[in-house]
């Protein structure tokens, strides 16, 4: 394991996903914006900037989760295409915001990726509470603008 993928496990600690932390990389969850923002500091900036799969960049999923007061999910890289790289994937906000959320998805990128906008990629959940494991519903990213809140917390991801 090199240098910086032994720091950025250290700095994103206290929000690894049990089970899924190996040699070469790791994913995390529910970690607060400020950590996130901080792990992204030390590695490229494309990792903050980018659109994988189509998705808001990691750097503005870091930023909307801090003003609705979410948390980010995502994954430090262990393969060729990802070495020491973060991805941010999965934003949770609280309940009565997720319409918010979707909104702001939906009017700020409007980019398509593969004939599809950044909304309609995505998968949304929603949980009874923070450290749920299991989802109380799922569907489309757009229902999330107009379902309400499905549970005390809702989220997006994209894969």
């Amino acid at each position: 394991m090199t240098e910086r993928r032994r720091m950025l496990r250290t700095l994103l600690a206290d929000w690894l996903t049990p089970g899924l932390d190996h040699e070469g990389g790791f994913r995390f969850h529910d970690a607060p914006p400020a950590a996130v923002r901080d792990a992204l500091s030390h590695v490229d900036p494309s990792c903050r900037d980018s659109r994988p799969n189509g998705q808001p960049p990691g750097g503005w999923l870091v930023d909307i989760a801090e003003r609705l007061g979410g948390m980010v999910a995502g994954q430090v890289g262990d393969d060729d295409w990802l070495p020491e790289r973060i991805r941010v994937d999965a934003i949770c906000v609280p309940g009565e915001r997720g319409a918010e959320l979707a909104r702001a998805v939906d009017e700020q990128w409007q980019q398509p990726f593969m004939d599809a906008l950044a909304l309609d990629l995505a998968l949304a959940e929603a949980w009874d509470r923070w450290d749920a494991e299991t989802p109380v519903w799922s569907g489309p990213g757009r229902d999330l603008l107009t379902c309400g809140p499905r549970g005390a917390v809702v989220g997006l991801w994209w894969d």
